[in-house]
Order: C-alpha cells, then structure tokens, then sequence
C-alpha cells in the first residue's frame, strides 16, 4: 500500500488527478492527501510517510498568499532540510503553466525527476501519473494485493446526550430512525451528508447516560451493527482556562481514563498514583487537523451563522490531549491535578475514551476514531450552562465540515 500527497492550489486540477488515480490504478482515495499550499504540505509531511508527492510547481507558501512559480522548488529543498520528515519514495512534478514548465523542466531532470505538464484536453501527463505510480507501487512492493474491506456506512457519530448534542447534529440533513430488533433500547438515525462525489451514509446515535461506559457500549453497538468507517463523537466539553475559549473546538488527538491509577496510603495520607493509558487517533487524521488547526474561514462563517448567546470572538481549532473522568468537574483542583497527567491537556470530559477504546478494540473491519468536542466551561465554580447551545452547535457544524471536506471515503 502506497501513500500519495497531492501539493496543488487548482481544484479542478486536483480532481483530475484524483480522477486518474482512482480510475486508472489500485490506489484508494483512503491513501490520498492533498495540501493547497507548502506550509501544509510540510504539516502533512512530519505526521504522514508519504510515497508519492504529486507537486504544482507553481505554488504559494501560505493560503493567503500569492503563487510562487518557484514555491515546488522551495518545498522540495525544504523537504531535504528538515530530518523530522520522511522523505517520499518518488516525485511528480507538474504544472500547467508554459514559462514554468521551461523554467523548470531542466533543473529537475537534473534532480532525476520528471516534469510532467498538465493539460486538461492532453492525455500525455496522464500517462506520465499512471506510469509513475504503477512504478512506485511496484518498488514498494512487487505483490500488491489491495483488501477489500466491507465497510456498510461512512461516518457514525456518537453524542453523549440527544437534547443539544444529537440535536445539533440531526440539524444537517433528513433523518430516518431506525431500532433494530436485537437492539430495542437505542434509536439509530439513518441519514445522507452531501460529499463532493457522491452522498455519504451517516448513522447517529445519543447514549442514554453520560459516561465512558454508555459511550463505550453505544460505540461498540453501533459498529456492530452498521460497520462505519470513520466513528466521530460530538458534543461539549470543559476546556483548560487559558488555552481554550468559550466555543473553541477541541479534537482529541488522545484520550485517556484520567481516573485509572493506584490509590495508597503514605504517612497515614491517601494518595493517588495516576496510570493514564492514552489511545491516539490515526495518524492521517491528525494530518488533516492539524492543517485545519493553521486556520480556516469555515470557523468564522460557524460563528456568524449562530443567532443566539455567543462569545465576541470565532473559536479557534486546537489538535491535543482530552482527559475523560468519571463525574463533572466544578472544581479548579482536581483539573489541575488532571494536568499534570498531560501538560499540553486541552480540556476535560466523561465519554471520549469510552468511545476510543470500544472503536480501537473492535473487530474487523475496524473504524478510524476521533471526538471532536467544544468548549461550554472551565470545570471550576463558575462553570454556567450560557454557552452550552453555542459549543454543541460549533461542534456539530465543523464535524460536519470536516465530514464533507476533507475525508476519504
């Protein structure tokens, strides 16, 4: 199996890449990435090993900045610098551009890489992809059996509670309910999120309490019953004063039972000895956050599209560790004693590593897993309810988003 970034600020070019590649090679869409510009590319290329980087010589550095027609050449220099990132196992460099092409097409033959222009109506560069990704495939490996899994839906999504939290998510799309008969106690939601190239099949479901083992229980149910391959959890959650604001978003980049541990006594005192276990999600999913977390527009527009109680100012997306506890936390203490466990915690919740630990413990085919949850308090005293609307609405409306964008189906 081969991984494939697609570095291009062209859409149209970029869906005829992956037209290709999905068409014409044994390739999935499940192992292609794509970047709109160079500082994503590197976020991508320090988390993912990529095989195969399809380049756009012409290329900005950042998204709000111009096209560089010498940006490919930067990036690739850049990419031999830095050692954290994995070098790729091949390169194509295209471009759709006359004068980039002559500028170009020298310097990276002497570099032994290929410089392929792209034309919308020319077959040659097709040719060139298709041939360059059927070699590397067969450089990497020789016997190149591709698994198909028998995922029966796309997305599943998991809140901890139906009022606010599965409310928010059921304001995307028409909803069917459905109970299966081995199954009485839980209402399943059967709906169709819109994607770029065809609809994708979303369940939803709430837990019928708070804490890890409902949603550890309604997780494992689900998969059992629908075979997702991505299972999301949605919803609100205390952030860490300081580091998150009121309607941030959170994506739990780990999770962990910040209750397991040892309790002893030393010199008559009770003491606690945390044992925190944190399960990660998958690396091509903290890739794509980590992108989104540079900035988006999408956050502003989620923002402005909220008509009630809302704080000044957009959230903000922050990628790192979610502690998940037992009971509701109103106390400045006890979170302080949580973060020492992580000191980059971000927040502090009762469900998401149930739901980790019953997705990554699941049987074949397993889900990819992943909360993503918002801001409505600080766990201390002065935790209110005002904001909790707002936070189960970013959640919910940037899942969605992220749903729809940027994932592989």
């Amino acid at each position: 199996m081969i991984s494939i970034l697609i570095v291009d600020d062209n859409i149209d070019k970029i869906r005829a890449i992956l037209n290709v590649i999905l068409t014409k090679t044994v390739v999935t869409r499940e192992q292609i990435f794509t970047a709109h510009c160079t500082s994503q590319a590197i976020a991508i290329l320090k988390t993912v090993k990529i095989d195969l980087l399809i380049l756009d010589m012409q290329i900005a550095k950042h998204l709000d900045t111009t096209p560089d027609p010498a940006g490919g050449l930067a990036l690739l220099d850049e990419i031999y610098q830095i050692r954290k990132i994995a070098k790729p196992h091949a390169v194509l460099a295209i471009t759709e551009h006359d004068q980039v092409y002559l500028d170009n097409n020298e310097v990276l033959r002497n570099k032994g890489l290929v410089l392929s222009k792209y034309d919308a109506a020319s077959q040659n560069w097709v040719s060139q992809l298709e041939e360059t990704i059927n070699r590397t495939v067969a450089s990497k490996d020789g016997n190149y059996p591709v698994q198909n899994i028998d995922y029966d839906y796309d997305v599943a999504i998991i809140t901890a509670l139906h009022k606010t939290e599965l409310e928010s998510i059921l304001a995307f799309g028409v909803w069917e309910e459905v109970v299966k008969d081995n199954d009485p106690n839980t209402i399943y939601h059967i709906g169709e999120f819109a994607g770029a190239t065809r609809p994708i099949r979303v369940v939803a479901a709430a837990a019928q309490q708070m804490g890890m083992p409902a949603s550890s229980a309604l997780t494992m149910k689900t998969i059992m019953h629908f075979k997702p391959r991505y299972v999301f959890m949605a919803g609100i959650t205390a952030g860490c004063k300081g580091t998150t604001e009121y309607g941030d978003i959170i994506v739990a980049e780990c999770s962990w039972d910040s209750g397991a541990g040892k309790i002893k006594t030393v010199r008559k005192e009770t003491v606690f000895e945390p044992d925190p276990r944190q399960i990660p999600i998958s690396s091509d999913l903290i890739a794509r956050f980590k992108v989104l977390e540079m900035g988006t527009a999408v956050l502003s527009e989620i923002h402005e599209s909220w008509g009630s109680d809302k704080p000044e100012t957009p959230p903000k997306l922050h990628v790192g560790p979610l502690a998940c506890g037992a009971s509701v936390l109103q106390d400045k203490v006890t979170l302080n004693q949580i973060k020492k466990q992580s000191r980059k915690l971000l927040g502090f919740e009762m469900e998401a590593y149930g739901v980790y630990f019953a997705a990554s413990n699941a049987p074949e085919p397993k889900p990819k897993f992943c909360a993503i949850k918002s801001v409505c308090d600080f766990g201390d005293v002065k935790k209110v309810d005002k904001f909790q609307k707002y936070a189960a609405y970013t959640s919910a409306r940037f899942l969605h988003f992220f749903i729809t964008t940027y994932l592989n189906y």
